[in-house]
């Protein structure tokens, strides 16, 4: 039943996204971003079945963690961004060891942020929660890009 009714919620989320066309493109992209993060922390909340105690100490370490991710994303979008603008063939062998150089530390930043949440979530969580949270995290990730894929092809059609 949860699980029509979220499904539900995210089918009507991203009905409204594509109907609110009109209206300029940040705003937009900002209120998409909240409600993914208020489906994402009814979706966790309900699949590791958080205690209001354990949603305390759970969502300030997730959202540290986040932070973290949405960084290195913006980091990547930009470097992806440069090497499109002037084109691979383009930039010389020092700017592309950058951008090799900023890829690595940005995935080692995102491992050690990755542990460190674990590590800190194992504190504040039971160990059956902890896997729950693996399983929910891939189920969510997924359901997020099949919409979005849905989505593209509804715009094409």
């Amino acid at each position: 039943m949860y699980h029509t009714i979220f499904i539900s919620a995210v089918v009507m989320l991203l009905t409204t996204v594509n109907t609110a066309q009109a209206q300029p493109l940040r705003p937009l992209q900002a209120r998409q971003g909240e409600r993914v993060e208020a489906l994402k922390v009814t979706f966790f909340t309900k699949q590791l079945e958080l205690s209001p105690d354990e949603a305390k100490a759970f969502w300030p370490l997730f959202d540290e963690y986040s932070k973290t991710v949405v960084k290195h994303r913006k980091e990547k979008k930009v470097s992806m961004e440069q090497i499109a603008e002037r084109g691979i063939e383009n930039l010389t062998d020092d700017e592309l060891n950058e951008l090799i150089d900023s890829r690595i530390r940005q995935a080692e930043e995102n491992i050690q942020a990755r542990t460190t949440f674990f590590r800190e979530v194992r504190k504040v969580l039971p160990p059956r929660k902890v896997i729950k949270f693996y399983k929910a995290e891939e189920q969510f990730n997924k359901m997020l890009l099949k919409k979005a894929a849905e989505m593209r092809e509804s715009k094409i059609e």
